[in-house]
């Protein structure tokens, strides 16, 4: 498993520039508003929704 901290999200932003529509799923609210914010960073004019199940 890898670790905590260490750029997966950011590395997934970078790899998933070239896509339209991305799903992003977490057993955890606060990881997905994490996520949010680094993809944001990477691509800045995107739209994001959070959905609750």
């Amino acid at each position: 498993m890898a670790e905590a901290g260490i750029g997966k999200t950011y590395l997934a932003a970078f790899d998933l520039l070239d896509f339209h529509r991305i799903l992003f799923v977490a057993h955890r609210e606060e990881i997905l508003n994490q996520a949010e914010l680094s993809f944001k960073n990477i691509m800045s004019n995107i739209k994001t929704t959070l959905y609750e199940w």
